[in-house]
């Protein structure tokens, strides 16, 4: 019984499970960059030991576009968590729901058909939210300089008086 029930549980969701934790990976990755970036002042970042949900709520704002990415970001740390404490987790289409909708609303004008295949879903997600930070990251060192985001938001905001 142990044998096909172990068996049964390794091999049904290696490739999904699997695909999840690369994808999280990688966008905390670039979120810890981006954080990094945009608040030069904290000196112990890495000492600070935030979670993927802090980081989140910590990022959110709606004077970037992090906060259309916020209801997506929240769903697969909370499909992850799922996995993570869960061994027979299967994922619904409401768990996924929110991260269909970031895409559709980030993408409204592409039209781009979003991948009905989870793993799909999750890189594609994971290529749309990790393009995002790195365009924030590479804006804030050419724009914000030493002042991190608030040197950004200071430039953006004198472009626009600028066209007044």
């Amino acid at each position: 019984k142990f044998h096909k029930e172990f068996h049964e549980m390794i091999g049904n969701k290696t490739d999904e499970i699997g695909t999840l934790l690369l994808c999280h990976l990688l966008i905390e990755y670039y979120m810890d960059r981006y954080i990094k970036i945009a608040y030069p002042t904290i000196e112990k970042y890495s000492e600070l030991s935030l979670t993927f949900s802090k980081k989140i709520n910590f990022i959110f704002s709606k004077k970037t576009l992090f906060h259309r990415l916020y209801n997506g970001l929240k769903a697969l740390n909370r499909i992850r968590n799922n996995y993570a404490h869960e061994l027979e987790y299967n994922i619904r289409p409401k768990d996924i729901d929110p991260i269909i909708k970031t895409i559709q609303n980030l993408e409204e004008k592409k039209k781009k058909e979003i991948p009905k295949d989870i793993i799909e879903l999750f890189k594609y997600f994971t290529v749309m939210t990790c393009r995002i930070f790195d365009i924030m990251i590479n804006a804030i060192k050419k724009e914000g300089q030493e002042e991190g985001i608030i040197g950004f938001i200071k430039w953006g905001q004198s472009m626009l008086n600028d066209d007044e």
